[in-house]
């Protein structure tokens, strides 16, 4: 898990206290963070005036503004500012009827969402969102006097939890997959013995309840997660119904893969883990019956099983639970939007290869297009996204936030993408090469490729002309790293396949040096290749 130093303007430590790897200190903005740390976050709340009268509200919130643009002065490009909306919760009923108190709040607020168009570590959180189910009244006053503890102790652990969540969500890796059951889960009863007429799904309740459980996850696809089916049923009787009743909301084509059969459905995920190319923790489980999800998390505790609710009614809750556990992301980008359909444009190219037994001529059918070109400011969020969850094709494994590439692009490292087409699809963007300079010798500082183009030469065709790129800029030679992972084995050995050498291992980790005044690129069996360089 990685540690996270908190800065913040109120007392928010007792909403932590559930949680490892924050560390909460009173904003000190000029600071630097302890090296025990992976990132800084300063968490800036805006509270409504409570302490002046209405006359004075307006002029207290138009304060803010200075105290943000202070902020903005004292605090790194390169770290996360999370800023709070004004929300009108409270005791504040007497500021309601007062419309030029609400026009202040309003017009501050749309001065917080104006900042992210300039400044891209400026990330808005929504106050309301605090508000929401909570068991205890927002403040007990006498913690608010007694040490500015704007939040109810007793509202602690839930109030948190959402907060690590959007902490989280800038930071941390996310899920990928969906996994889903049918029966009493998708829709209400058994297809098998109620028949398609018998199930509950509707906009009626108690069918309204699967159906717009059905939209969230049709949404969730279109945010870039994949959903998939795994169900004890007769497979022509799921297909039948698919293909036949007008309320449902997911569709067949909504799903990169699907299991229906009486197998168990540990092996079905595993089979379909397999089929993607992902590995099983970045699933999550969702199925209605106790058995099947004590049994999946006995034989695969890496899936996130989450507890199923006891009724219908809460169906939308538990999604929204899991989700913003698991997916939720900040910012959604293009290659978000088709991860299905690549991944059924995968099964395509999977299919020819089985049909074709020269590797060659796989390759020529497939009429791959590649476009290696610098990478801007329009698709950091992009490499961002997949420095944070390539792993098996990741030679250092280290994550990157959009900042941190801003930042090493403002210093001068050459950051090139790597975008591939072919005759079933797109692939989009699914490759980053960063390269840092010291003492003007190029180091190979990260070189992924999403598992979803490998197997093709690709990532030998990527290397090869960067390389033969800095070669022609006159650099003698190449330096580059690989820290072995949990899941980058396939990777160890690929500088050596492309003439590197390895002068020292140091705790496991290679460093390799390439000569590139000996070295000579390779014959491409790729033929359509555009190039363009720094």
């Amino acid at each position: 898990m990685k540690k996270l130093f908190v800065f913040r303007n109120y007392t928010i430590e007792p909403l932590f206290n559930d949680f490892t790897g924050y560390k909460i200190e009173f904003g000190n903005y000029g600071s630097v963070h302890s090296c025990e740390f992976d990132s800084d976050i300063y968490f800036w709340f805006n509270q409504f005036p409570f302490h002046v009268l209405n006359n004075a509200v307006i002029k207290e919130v138009s304060s803010y503004v200075d105290d943000i643009n202070y902020l903005l002065s004292k605090i790194p490009i390169n770290k996360y500012i999370v800023i709070a909306t004004i929300t009108k919760f409270g005791d504040n009923e007497l500021f309601l009827s007062d419309y030029a108190v609400i026009e202040e709040v309003n017009r501050f607020n749309r001065f917080l969402y104006d900042l992210t168009k300039e400044h891209k570590n400026v990330i808005i959180f929504d106050s309301e969102s605090l508000n929401k189910n909570l068991k205890f009244s927002l403040i007990d006053w006498r913690y608010f006097y007694n040490s500015l503890l704007y939040f109810n102790p007793k509202n602690s652990r839930i109030i948190g939890l959402r907060l690590v969540n959007y902490f989280n969500s800038l930071l941390l890796p996310r899920k990928k997959c969906i996994a889903l059951d049918l029966d009493n889960t998708l829709w209400g009863g058994v297809l098998g013995e109620d028949g398609p007429s018998g199930v509950l799904l509707s906009n009626n309740y108690p069918g309204s309840c699967y159906r717009d459980f059905q939209i969230l996850l049709k949404a969730a696809k279109e945010n870039g997660v994949i959903l998939v089916l795994i169900s004890k049923n007769n497979f022509d009787d799921v297909f039948h119904f698919f293909e036949n009743n007008q309320n449902l909301i997911l569709h067949w084509d909504d799903f990169a893969s699907v299991r229906i059969n009486w197998d168990s459905k540990a092996s079905n995920i595993e089979s379909i883990a397999k089929e993607l190319n992902l590995g099983l923790d970045s699933f999550i489980f969702v199925d209605d019956s106790p058995f099947e999800r004590n049994l999946m998390k006995e034989i695969h505790p890496e899936v996130e099983v989450p507890k199923f609710p006891v009724t219908r009614e809460y169906l939308r809750d538990y999604f929204f639970e899991f989700y913003n556990k698991n997916f939720k992301k900040l910012s959604i980008t293009l290659e978000d939007n088709f991860k299905t359909q690549q991944y059924l444009e995968e099964k395509k190219r999977s299919n020819l290869k089985n049909t074709i037994d020269d590797f060659n001529d796989y390759i020529k059918k497939l009429k791959i297009q590649l476009k290696i070109f610098p990478i801007d400011v329009d698709f950091l969020k992009r490499c961002s996204q997949m420095t944070q969850k390539t792993n098996q094709f990741n030679l250092r494994t280290i994550r990157y936030t959009e900042l941190d590439l801003s930042e090493a692009l403002q210093n001068g490292s050459y950051l090139y993408g790597l975008s591939v087409s072919d005759s079933f699809g797109d692939s989009g963007l699914t490759g980053l090469c960063i390269l840092s300079f010291k003492n003007n010798l190029p180091f190979i500082d990260t070189f992924l490729l999403s598992c979803r183009i490998l197997g093709r030469n690709i990532e030998n065709e990527f290397l090869n002309t960067i390389l033969n790129s800095l070669k022609e800029k006159g650099f003698f030679e190449v330096h580059a790293e690989f820290i072995p992972s949990l899941k980058n084995q396939q990777a160890e050995n690929f500088y050596e396949k492309n003439g590197f050498k390895c002068k020292s291992v140091v705790n496991e980790n290679k460093f390799y040096i390439l000569e590139l005044s000996s070295w000579v690129k390779s014959n491409s069996i790729i033929d359509d290749v555009h190039f363009t360089s720094y």
